[in-house]
């Protein structure tokens, strides 16, 4: 029988992406509902019309300030 891998996303310091790994402010690594809208301003009505169904999904900022999100699936590994 196997374990369940756990990883306690506030703990996570470093997410590998296809283009490298990216350095995660302490604690901003989230989970979430995850969907592309074309406005913040206009995403519930882009929701209720089926066009933002969401996905499971990430987001983090970097060391840097710049902020990062998308499908859970395209993170290849993490470090805490």
């Amino acid at each position: 029988m196997s374990a369940t891998i756990r990883v306690v996303a506030p703990e996570v310091t470093g997410v590998l992406l296809a283009d490298g790994w990216h350095q995660v402010d302490r604690g901003s690594f989230r989970l979430g509902p995850y969907a592309l809208v074309s406005s913040a301003s206009d995403w519930y009505d882009q929701f209720l019309d089926g066009l933002g169904e969401s996905e499971q999904g990430f987001a983090f900022t970097d060391e840097q300030g710049r902020t990062f999100a998308g499908p859970i699936a395209s993170i290849l590994a993490t470090r805490a």
